[in-house]
């Protein structure tokens, strides 16, 4: 295992030679695997390049170590059908969550047979390192076709993060004449619903129930009217059911004819 130590990248070729086809590129603190030597050239693989860099643009021994140990990414998956995850190393310990089998937890460290694993929000946790396996991932090289994707994928996202928002499309202003820039929010579908919806039944009846109730009222009013006219009537043409008794007008005195509907002078 080498990895290597470089300011940007290093070109792997088709043959060992710098006149050779370039194949794919390793970076600074990629991981490789010696398939062979011819002078100073090394024939590698890493990933799903394999071809020829010169051998000056790594390290091996224990500075590949060393550099492993930086750049190493640990990673538990998970055998056992459910794994209890213990807020401490012990089988007895307290239980903060459950992992289950396939899934892959960022391992931290694996100590005295349990593996310690990043939960996230700064919380960390232990599984049993018997229903789990530990493995460590490193940075590798790549072909100049997996370059070419990688490059259109994030130039695609950087597309789609730069496009115009649907709500910001809507935005209209009109620079050339001054005017101050507006934005119409649309109407949801509920508010065009409630707008466009007829009226339920129970609206209905409440407006036919206060309609009726007004009415009434005007009724009682023009009955109570009609009664006091009557009375007012009765009582001057002397028919009143009280007394009895007979109010013969005088010279002067102004009364209501009931045949005519008039007042009358007598």
């Amino acid at each position: 295992m080498i990895f290597a130590q470089c300011e940007e990248h290093i070109n792997i070729r088709k043959g060992p030679g710098t006149d050779s086809e370039v194949i794919g590129k390793i970076y600074d603190d990629c991981m490789a695997t010696v398939l062979s030597q011819d002078g100073e050239w090394l024939e590698i693989q890493s990933g799903n390049a394999v071809g020829f860099v010169k051998n000056e643009f790594f390290v091996s021994g224990e500075e590949a170590q060393a550099v492993a140990e930086e750049v190493g990414y640990h990673v538990a998956t998970i055998y056992a059908e459910e794994l209890n995850i213990r807020a401490t190393p012990d089988d007895e310990a307290e239980v903060i969550g459950v992992a289950y089998k396939g899934e892959e937890l960022e391992a931290l460290k694996y100590e005295n047979d349990w593996i310690e694993v990043y939960l996230g929000d700064d919380v960390c946790g232990y599984v049993n390192a018997y229903y789990a396996g530990y493995d460590t991932y490193y940075p590798e090289a790549e072909t100049l076709e997996e370059e070419q994707a990688r490059i259109e994928a994030e130039n695609a996202e950087t597309e789609y993060v730069e496009e115009v928002p649907e709500e910001t499309a809507a935005y209209t202003s009109n620079a050339n004449s001054g005017s101050q820039s507006t934005w119409t929010q649309p109407q949801t579908e509920a508010q065009t619903q409630a707008q466009t919806q007829p009226q339920t039944q129970a609206q209905t009846q409440a407006q036919t129930q206060a309609q009726t109730q007004v009415q009434t009222e005007a009724d009682d009013d023009l009955d109570d009217i009609e009664a006091e006219l009557d009375a007012a009537a009765a009582g001057v043409t002397g028919n009143t059911e009280s007394s009895g008794e007979t109010i013969v007008p005088e010279n002067g005195d102004t009364y209501y004819d009931a045949t005519t509907g008039q007042m009358v002078s007598f």
